[in-house]
């Protein structure tokens, strides 16, 4: 049933007050309270829990809730109280984020609720509510921060730093003093006009390029992950990526007159690895950068035991017959690999496909088991020799005066034939496997002369890095990427495999996947023992009580 317009008057009137609603056209406010729900809560009930999904924002219109939050080490500390008038909620209801608290009603509580999905509607038909809100900082910093392919569903960025412009400015400097000199003496010695046009165009382009490369190479914290992103355009790509609960440490180094004048640090995250280390340079307020890091550890782990924390308390419900109070999120479909961009892109996987057609699949996936091999373009450059062989045998009568006896001509041609198969089986047993639970790299040479099979546990992976290492690499978009895991087992590298970029996207996703399971199975053996203590527990209690009886 509608609300009467009174009551539409006056919610619109209790949502102006919030800041993020306080620009808000009268028409939009009213808009705005037409969805809104009013929602009554008990006391001693629990509106939301810290990790669940984050989908509507509250205003208290009577009663008072508390905010608690577990932290990583278990330990849940009251953050907030909340009366008639105060709001929460703004983060979930703007960027669909994960509540990082637990609030409870402390009292019978009516509470103003606007859900996420019909806020967006909304703003899809309004654009001038979208344009009229006020966000708080931190929110508008997470909005307006570039966006990446390689992001997960649910996962945001938090903050990309780039190097300090001294960084870049040290490598325009000479450059600009040698072209200023040149320009200077083709005056002086009253050269032609062209000499006096050519370097300055010469060095923008230069400029332009070393701007580029400087905006290319950036340090990203999101809610999942560390990554180092360097590219340079038709050249070099490469990217490091470490879980958050993964890293172990972070430092700061400060060195040298520019970094103490420039306020700039090295920071270095550490990772289990052998060599688990994401080193940035040139960080401007490294110490900002730093805590930053550690705030998302901290937010990252406090979310996993909250979760747990959670199942649990949610199977001792069950046993106890009580009602659960709230639901668990679900976890997010996986994202699809990422897609090329721009013509270029779109050239090399054109090429790539045509290739794939007449020779074995890069990239074969069945079931839940995806299998890599090399590049073709490694294929091809083995089976040159072979091939120039086979056309030089083919050509030789044709050029020259010399010819082949039968049986030697079949002999020749056996042995090039024999070679080509050897590089192409070589080729085709060199595979890269990434299974539910495992990554595997098995290295066969033909007719089994020899084999090496190296596989690594998928809990035990620190970090993941691809690397595009030429023009040619980055047309025909292969490259290496290098897992580090702390096992004794080692390192792993890929080599020259097709999409770096979505295998170690792949690879997260198994990570992140198996890591899902294992948390799981840990809590159906812990819900497993608090059944099976309960169930003892009630036998004690019913022996106690009938030995009362007699």
């Amino acid at each position: 049933m509608p609300e009467p317009s009174a009551r539409l008057e006056e919610y619109a009137q209790c949502l102006q007050r919030l800041p993020v609603f306080a620009a808000l056209q009268p028409e939009d406010l009213a808009a705005l309270a037409a969805i809104a729900v009013v929602q009554e809560v008990p006391a001693g009930r629990r509106l939301w829990a810290q990790g669940s999904p984050g989908d509507r924002i509250v205003l208290v219109l009577g009663g008072h809730l508390q905010a608690t939050r577990l932290d990583s080490q278990g330990r849940e500390q009251a953050v907030a109280r909340f009366g008639p008038g105060d709001a929460f909620g703004e983060t979930s209801l703007l960027l669909g984020q994960p509540h990082d608290v637990t609030v409870t009603a402390l009292s019978p509580v009516r509470l103003l609720v606007i859900p996420r999905p019909e806020f967006m509607a909304l703003m899809g038909k309004r654009r001038s509510l979208a344009r009229s809100l006020q966000p708080r900082e931190d929110i508008c910093r997470a909005v307006e921060a570039p966006s990446f392919p390689w992001l997960e569903p649910q996962e945001t960025v938090v903050l990309v730093v780039r190097r300090h412009s001294w960084a870049l400015w040290q490598r325009l400097i000479l450059p600009f003093l040698l072209l200023a000199g040149l320009t200077v003496a083709a005056w002086y010695l009253d050269l032609a006009p062209v000499l006096l046009v050519v370097p300055p165009l010469l060095a923008l382009v230069y400029a332009a390029w070393q701007w580029l490369e400087w905006h290319n190479d950036a340090l990203v914290v999101t809610s999942q992950r560390l990554a180092h992103v360097e590219k340079r355009i038709l050249v070099y790509e490469r990217q490091e990526q470490a879980p958050l609960d993964k890293i172990q440490d972070v430092t700061v180094l400060r060195s040298g007159l520019a970094a103490a004048l420039f306020g700039t640090g090295t920071i270095t995250a550490e990772t289990a690895g052998a060599t688990g280390q994401i080193v940035f340079t040139w960080v401007p307020r490294p110490n900002d950068v730093k805590d930053v890091i550690f705030a998302q550890v901290e937010r990252y782990r406090a979310m996993q035991r909250a979760t747990r924390r959670q199942t649990i308390e949610s199977e001792l419900r069950r046993q106890l017959g009580l009602t659960n109070v709230d639901g668990g999120g679900q976890d997010p479909d996986a994202k699809p690999p990422v897609q090329p961009s721009g013509p270029v892109d779109g050239l090399a996987v054109n090429i790539t496909r045509l290739m794939n057609s007449a020779l074995p699949r890069l990239r074969q996936q069945q079931g839940e088991t995806i299998l890599w091999r090399k590049h073709w373009l490694v294929l091809l450059r083995a089976l040159a020799w072979p091939t120039l062989a086979a056309a030089a045998l083919a050509l030789l009568p044709l050029l020259t005066h010399v010819r082949l006896s039968l049986p030697l001509a079949g002999g020749t041609a056996g042995l090039v034939l024999a070679w080509f198969w050897w590089q192409w089986e070589n080729w085709r047993n060199d595979v890269y496997i990434l299974t539910p639970d495992r990554i595997i790299d098995i290295k066969q040479v033909p007719l089994r002369l020899r084999s090496e099979r190296r596989e690594g546990n998928l809990l035990n992976i620190q970090n993941v890095t691809y690397v595009v290492p030429s023009f040619l690499a980055g047309l025909l978009k292969y490259g290496d990427v290098t897992i580090e895991t702390a096992g004794q087992v080692g390192n792993f590298t890929f080599e020259s495999v097709y999409m770096p970029a979505n295998v170690q996207a792949d690879i997260f996703r198994y990570v992140e996947a198996n890591r899902g399971r294992q948390r799981e199975a840990a809590d159906a053996e812990q819900q497993q023992a608090l059944a099976d203590m309960l169930a003892a527990y009630e036998r004690l209690r019913s022996e106690i009580g009938q030995k009362g009886r007699g």
